[in-house]
């Protein structure tokens, strides 16, 4: 409605109220019912907006004059105008907060949970490995029974004032059932076993090393309060218990350096009766700090050797236990032939053996299968697609026939088991000689004749006619290292006597380097040249007087490929 309408409405007397809201200039008019023409919108309200605040005043002075309601309402609060202003600022301020407080949290639960270990307490009803699964190491088992007995059993040492070992090296090559025997010995005394490796406790923030260590041992306690006793394993130990640096050596390892004060700090702060054993697991013990393997640490260091000819067989048959073997299996003949393989070269080997049977879809393994995932094992699978011509393989033939006569001739070297010219891994052919019995000392006249065996095969090509060939590669390293370790090691030299020139580092005691003067090196030099010197002499003697047994030998490997020891002795009898 317009301002004049509505001054004219006010006159004739049809405006019931008015309402004025000077703040806006706003009205709302509402009209008499029953009152005006057709036209009139009778009983209805309209709104008002005033031009300025003089038709404000104007408009309630007549409403008034003429008898009508009027009513000013009062501007509304500024408070809520504020709130309603304000409001995004609360909103975008108060995300901010919820997020910084997010942040914060999540930062402090990332780094909480970075400083815990993860290791998880299993029980031991849990743990399905037991002693009969582990074989090829009675006196090792027999160790740690007695140690675990001995912590059941603390007041019968109190008694005669035995202090009881906190903690159990396990030393030994990849393979050989370090794991294994852990797990089996924690089943047999039923504790609680926790399980970690070395790299568990390393991370890159600085200090989160030590604070899992301090936390495994706080969790440790109170699993050893609760059952009795528990059993920490730390595979790998040698990935955080390596020598500490000194202040001159670089510092980058310092990270570790703190984890294992904190480890040697742990272990120092067992009670007398506590009943948490340590059990430490590596390939490397020669480069663990001597703080963590001294007495009142890891009191016991147990080395678990490669098994012998009992142990083998008897892993074989364990591995086997699930395997549907055929009646001709003999594990006591793989066992022979595998001589210097852990326990986990033999589990490949069964494993491998259950393969090559169900690929030829037979229901058992036989013994054949068991021969020839040996012979993958030692020399990898057969390259049949490799097609060499006639002339390669007359070559092969006679270097590989040359290995073979100088070993059964030559005299006190280990027995010929198979000679082969079919490609196996990276070798066109191959001669084995495996012993009948575990060694333990090897003399000098058996290095002598292998030296002699290993340059058979240049000797043979040189008398066929083929000439030298790139095939006799390996067996002059072999050869080499052999005479190298007879000079500098085993004081075997009539030149240089009974001298040792060799450092040697690591498990497997394999030489670093030389410590001699240069003119002892050119005595060196001169000594390992004499004996390989005389040993191709010897394998030349050899063939030369056997020269109608290389050929016959070598035209039977061109025809046949694969000829063991029966066929060898078969065919030089005729």
């Amino acid at each position: 409605m317009s301002l004049n309408e509505l001054d004219s409405a006010i006159k004739s007397g049809k405006v019931e109220s008015l309402v004025i809201y000077p703040e806006s200039r706003r009205g709302i008019v509402t009209l008499k019912t029953g009152d005006g023409g057709s036209d009139d919108k009778i009983g209805e309200a309209y709104d008002v907006l005033f031009v300025n605040d003089d038709d404000v005043k104007d408009i309630k002075d007549i409403a008034v004059a003429s008898g009508i309601k009027v009513k000013v309402e009062p501007p509304p609060s500024n408070f809520f105008s504020y709130i309603i202003m304000l409001l995004p600022i609360f909103l975008i301020v108060g995300f901010i907060f919820f997020m910084m407080r997010s942040a914060g949290s999540g930062a402090g639960n990332m780094l909480s949970k970075f400083s815990r270990s993860n290791v998880d307490f299993v029980n031991p009803d849990k743990i399905e490995t037991t002693m009969s699964d582990v074989g090829g190491c009675a006196e090792a088992k027999q160790e740690l029974m007695d140690l675990f007995m001995s912590k059941a059993n603390i007041a019968k040492h109190s008694k005669v004032g035995a202090r009881l070992p906190k903690g159990v090296l396990l030393v030994g090559r990849p393979g050989c059932g370090k794991t294994l025997l852990a797990k089996a010995t924690v089943k047999e005394v039923g504790l609680p076993f926790g399980f970690l490796s070395g790299s568990d406790f390393v991370e890159m923030f600085v200090g989160v090393g030590a604070s899992r260590v301090r936390d495994l041992f706080r969790k440790a306690e109170v699993m050893a309060l609760h059952s009795g006793g528990c059993v920490i394993f730390i595979d790998e130990i040698d990935a955080i218990g390596g020598r500490r640096h000194t202040l001159s050596q670089h510092t980058s390892n310092d990270e570790k350096d703190q984890t294992l004060n904190a480890i040697l700090s742990a272990m120092d702060g067992f009670g007398s009766d506590s009943r948490i054993i340590v059990i430490g697991a590596t390939n490397r013990p020669e480069i663990l700090d001597p703080a963590l393997v001294r007495a009142g640490r890891f009191d016991r260091k147990i080395t678990i050797p490669l098994p012998d000819l009992v142990g083998r067989e008897e892993i074989l048959a364990i591995h086997a236990r699930k395997s549907n073997l055929a009646d001709n299996v003999d594990f006591n003949e793989i066992a022979k032939l595998t001589t210097g393989s852990s326990g986990a070269d033999l589990a490949a080997i069964v494993n491998e053996a259950g393969i090559i049977a169900a690929r030829a879809e037979r229901d058992s393994i036989s013994h054949a299968d068991f021969r020839e995932a040996v012979d993958k094992q030692l020399m990898g699978f057969a390259n049949k697609s490799i097609c060499m011509d006639y002339e390669e393989k007359k070559s092969v033939a006679y270097h590989e026939a040359g290995h073979t006569l100088v070993a059964l001739n030559v005299g006190d070297v280990e027995p010929f088991h198979k000679v082969t010219i079919l490609p196996r891994g990276q070798s066109l052919g191959a001669t084995y000689q495996l012993p009948e019995k575990d060694r333990y000392l090897t003399s000098k006249k058996k290095l002598v004749g292998q030296l002699a065996v290993l340059m058979g095969g240049r000797v043979a090509e040189e008398l066929c006619g083929s000439g030298a060939s790139t095939g006799a590669a390996n067996d002059f390293e072999r050869a080499t290292q052999i005479a190298t370790a007879m000079v500098c090691q085993y004081g075997m030299s009539d030149e240089l006597g009974n001298m040792s020139f060799a450092r040697s580092s690591g498990f497997l005691g394999m030489s670093e380097s030389l410590e001699c003067s240069p003119e002892t090196r050119k005595l060196i030099d001169d000594a390992i040249r004499k004996f390989l010197g005389d040993a191709y002499e010897r394998a030349k003697e050899i063939l030369t007087e056997h020269r109608q047994s290389l050929d016959k030998l070598a035209s039977a490997l061109v025809e046949r490929e694969t000829l063991d020891a029966s066929d060898i002795e078969q065919l030089l009898s005729n």
